[in-house]
Order: structure tokens, then sequence, then C-alpha cells
């Protein structure tokens, strides 16, 4: 017979390791949630960087000339430059948070600003419509302090002239409280790529606490539906090799029996196939284990018999017998009958097949011995 999904699982999962670790995870986030301060954080990225003119050597009759001035021969360039600014901490930013003495924005090094900074995208429409981005002394970008959503960005474009030999370089400018300070990321150079323990631990301390649970969980799914699977499977070939056997004992016994001995033995042979009957076989000639088991199964009646009374009437002056009894462990039943105890002892005894009489003799039935050795024999036959 096929185990239960309910024991498959539990063969596959160690649930005290597996709760043991959950219990000190979900302990660790409690922990954590009680004593962590969500803190606001500021993402600076410079999502792209071209050149207007990408002239890498100089033609004597190309002349190139911006406001009057000819930036090839002056050896300048126009390059074209993408921030973006996001709120990418725990809480949203406000506009009491912002140091109202200083400017908030950006500033550009080794070049100049040469028209109006304009936001070219954002999440946000109350961005869109309040950020107003202003140039200062044509380096500095200044931007209104709004109030910033957690997850909200905003996208600006500024098109910079430089010397072709010196690129300009972009620095944040401002103070929000809580963030000590914010270094601009490059994100369209390959080679900043983040590595693999980056893309490993991403996120915050609460992403890479949930994520070993999270996959933990996923995995004990993916174990019970293997389980489930496979017990189905298992009950499938369980019933078609038994459905198999039914035919064949059918067909050596000429169709059903009355006798309640040989309906037995086909029983076992239908669900524990030769195998069983050869433990039988075994089991029936060994005259000391029989004795022990014959005994481990009355034991266990009389205990049983005995804990159902006491369970049904209320026991004021319970005596030393009493006692024992009820507090009696249960494993310990349980041990003698599922491992200790053969299988079928209790369907031997009940159909008379094995007895133990007064004088502490084994009695096993002849013909019950002989239709199994025929049986043996008869299936044997069938199989070469």
């Amino acid at each position: 017979m096929g185990k239960s999904l309910l024991e498959k699982v539990e063969n596959k999962v160690y649930w005290g390791i597996v709760g043991a670790i959950l219990t000190l995870a979900f302990g660790f986030i409690g922990l954590y949630t009680y004593f962590h301060a969500p803190k606001p954080s500021i993402l600076f990225e410079i999502v792209s960087e071209s050149n207007v003119l990408d002239v890498h050597k100089r033609l004597e009759n190309l002349t190139i000339y911006f406001k009057n001035e000819d930036i090839q021969k002056k050896n300048l360039n126009l390059r074209i430059i993408t921030i973006q600014i996001s709120n990418s901490g725990e809480v949203d930013i406000l506009q009491s948070y912002f140091d109202q003495k200083m400017k908030w924005g950006f500033k550009i090094s080794d070049g100049k600003i040469i028209n109006d900074a304009r936001i070219i995208s954002s999440n946000s429409e109350y961005l869109k419509g309040n950020l107003f981005p202003k140039v200062v002394d044509d380096n500095i970008v200044e931007l209104e302090k709004v109030i910033l959503e957690k997850g909200k960005y905003f996208s600006i474009e500024i098109l910079v002239l430089h010397k072709k030999d010196i690129l300009p370089k972009i620095s944040y400018m401002g103070k929000i409280v809580g963030i000590e300070n914010v270094t601009p990321i490059k994100t369209w150079e390959k080679d900043l790529e983040p590595s693999f323990i980056a893309k490993f631990f991403y996120g915050g301390y609460v992403i890479n606490v949930l994520r070993p649970i999270i996959y933990l969980i996923l995995l004990i799914c993916v174990i019970v539906i293997i389980a489930f699977l496979s017990d189905k499977i298992g009950d499938s070939k369980g019933r078609s090799i038994q459905r198999k056997r039914k035919r064949e004992i059918a067909n050596i016994l000429g169709g059903d029996t009355k006798d309640e001995k040989i309906k037995l033995l086909a029983d076992i042979y239908i669900h524990n196939g030769t195998d069983g009957l050869k433990q039988i076989e075994d089991f029936i000639t060994d005259n000391d284990k029989l004795k022990n088991e014959i005994k481990y199964f009355k034991l266990e009646k009389e205990y049983e018999e005995k804990y159902k009374t006491l369970e049904t009437r209320k026991i004021e002056a319970p005596n030393t017998e009493d006692i024992f009894i009820s507090h009696k462990p249960d494993y310990m039943l349980s041990k003698h009958g599922r491992f200790w105890r053969h299988t079928n002892i209790e369907n031997l005894i009940d159909k008379k097949v094995i007895e133990l009489n007064q004088r502490d003799e084994i009695i096993v039935d002849s013909d019950f011995r002989k239709n199994l050795s025929a049986l043996l024999q008869q299936i044997n036959k069938k199989s070469r």
C-alpha cells in the first residue's frame, strides 16, 4: 500500500528544523521591525549621456557654430545629459525634511548648461507640475523642495557645453534629514553593472530577511506538490498492481472462496504480493517470535480496554493501577503497534491461524500452512 500524502511529506521535510528556522526568522523580523526606524533615501542616477555631434576627427571644411562660437576651433563639445532622481527609501520625503538654507538639485563641473533644464519623464503628475527646475549661474539646476513620495521619480534633461578632452562632472546638492550623502550612479555605463553579490543582496534589510523565508515556503510548497503527485501516481500504480494480482489469485483459486483463511492469504497477496506471503511463511515458523507477538497483542488489547473504561467513568479515588494506566505514554502503544508487532498478527489470531494454549505452546493451523505453501508454488509457476 502506498503511503498517505501526509506521511510522504513528513518523510521528506524535517518539520522540527523548518519550524525552528521559521520561528527564528519571524522572531528576527519582529525584533527588526520593533527596533528599526524607516529611513529616507535618494537615488541619483545619470541615466544617459550623448554627444550632439559625434565627430571624432576634426575636418578642415566643417565648421560648427553655437551662439556665434566655432565649437570645432575652440575644441568644445555639446553633450546631452539625462538625470533621474527617485525616492528609493522607506518613507515619504516631506518639505520639512529639506534644509531650507541650502539649494536642492545638482551642479555641473567642467562645463556649463546652455539651455533650460526640462523634465522629460516622471511617474507623478504632482512632481511634473511643481518641481520648476531652474538653471543658476550656468552650472546649477535648482529644484523646488517638494514632497517626494516613496517610489516616485523624475528625469531631467540638460545640454552641456564642455571641452572635448574633459568630461563634465555632476554632483548632488542639498541636505535631507536622515540622508548622509547621495552619490551619483552612472547606470548607462556597462562596466558599472551590479556585481553578483550586489544582485544577490539587492534590496533593504527586510527584503533580505524575507527572501530566504519566501524561498523556504516555496520549497515546502514544491515538496508538498511533489509528494501529492507521487502519492497519486503511487496510488494509481498500486491499484493497477492490485487489480492484476486480484485476477491472478482468482484464476489460481478458481473464483471466490468462502474459506476465511484462504481469503486472508488472497488479501495478503493482493496488497503485499509474494513478499507478503513469504513474510507470513517465515513468521509462522518462528515459535518464539509468535509467542512474543501474541503476548504483546493481548497486553495491548487489555491496556486499550482498561484505558477506555477509565475514560468513560470518573475516578474519585484512583488506585495505583488506574494511575499507571492513565499516565502510560501513548507512544509506547504506538511503538508496539507500528514497529514491533507483525502487521497481520490480529488477522492471524482472529482467523485462528495461530493460537497460544494454556501450556504456553504455539499452535499453527496445518491447513493454512499447506495452503500458503501451495499458493506460493502456484504463483511462482505463473510468473515463470
